[in-house]
């Protein structure tokens, strides 16, 4: 598989609050953001409400339109993705990341 094949295969289906947190916390609205990301309105709906499964590069764009660095949003769907990570080291570390960068 090609570099590219595996980040697209990578999907979180249950990140959607972490996206509608992040574009929350830059006060903008779900039209606001779908015409900074060239999207209908109804596929950022459609993120944020876990009805898609957000993959490598929708985060990468996510993380464009809303000036961060993706690496920093993809800690971010992950703590979403697995809510219980914060008890474990790995988790913990994860949190540092997320704090340290975002």
């Amino acid at each position: 598989m090609s570099r590219r094949g595996a980040k697209d295969s990578l999907k979180l289906s249950s990140a959607g609050a972490a996206i509608r947190r992040l574009r929350e916390s830059k006060n903008l609205s779900q039209k606001e953001m779908a015409r900074l990301l060239n999207w209908p309105e109804g596929r950022l709906s459609k993120y944020e409400t876990n009805s898609l499964a957000l993959s490598v590069p929708v985060i990468e764009e996510i993380a464009n339109a809303l000036g961060e660095r993706p690496a920093v949003v993809a800690l971010y769907c992950l703590r979403e993705h697995f809510p219980d990570l914060g008890t474990t080291e790995v988790g913990r570390l994860l949190e540092s990341l997320v704090d340290q960068n975002g």
